[in-house]
């Protein structure tokens, strides 16, 4: 987890409790409020995979609440997969473009 844990905001409930308030999260924050997930320019894959990176992050974990999200993620991640009730995706350590 990013910066130790992290609960993440759903579309009942603003709040997010604990890691860090960095740009990812506060991209991923506001497309969880307005139930869309944003269509991520260049730049912003770019900040994104460098969060991932910094994390250390090797999965990412969506469940119901958030799929608004799942079509972002898997243009910066590649096709989620389905377990059980979440989806999730493998980040691995991909080199970050512009680095």
């Amino acid at each position: 987890m990013p910066a130790g844990y992290f609960l993440g905001p759903d579309a009942r409930d603003e709040a997010a409790i604990g890691g860090q308030w960095d740009y990812t999260t506060r991209l991923f924050r506001q497309a969880v409020i307005q139930r869309q997930g944003p269509a991520l320019t260049t730049g912003q894959r770019v900040a994104v995979r460098r969060d991932l990176v910094r994390w250390h992050a090797s999965v990412v974990v969506l469940d119901h609440d958030s799929e608004p999200l799942k079509p972002s993620l898997d243009g910066l991640l590649g096709p989620g997969r389905r377990v059980d009730d979440v989806w999730l995706w493998e980040v691995g350590q991909r080199p970050v473009p512009g680095r």
